[in-house]
């Protein structure tokens, strides 16, 4: 009869997870710096997080529904042009999510808008109507 194989003598899974924790490679680990304190971190106002919801809905119900609603009623069948059109209508809702938060940023605090690149703006008073 021939000899068996040689074969492998392997390690049981649990020592194999025990080595691998104490090799000397996975002993040096680097540690993240503790988290601030909760009131210390950034509060995101409500109407910030509200906008970035009724967007994310409208980014993923319009252009499907652009898809399905033209596909028969205007390109007669033709999913190209609908697919496009699907498209289209998903880059305007991202550029105007663009345009609502550039102009929620502009209309910051006073201290804020008045400084244009660490420079002080000068604030000009409006005169008076005359009546």
């Amino acid at each position: 009869m021939p000899d068996p194989p040689a074969t492998l003598r392997q390690r049981p899974a649990a020592a194999a997870v025990a080595a691998a924790s104490s090799s000397p490679s996975s002993s040096s680990t680097v540690s993240s710096p503790p988290l601030p304190p909760l009131a210390a971190r950034p509060q995101v106002p409500f109407h910030v997080l509200a906008k970035l919801i009724i967007f994310s809905i409208l980014l993923f119900a319009l252009p499907i529904g652009t898809y399905f609603a033209s596909i028969d009623r205007l390109f007669n069948g033709n999913q190209n042009y609908s697919a496009i059109a699907a498209v289209v209508v998903a880059n305007c809702v991202v550029f105007a999510y663009v345009v609502v938060a550039i102009i929620e940023d502009q209309g910051g605090d006073d201290d804020e808008a008045s400084t244009i690149s660490g420079v002080r703006a000068k604030v000009v008073p409006e005169r008076a109507k005359a009546s």
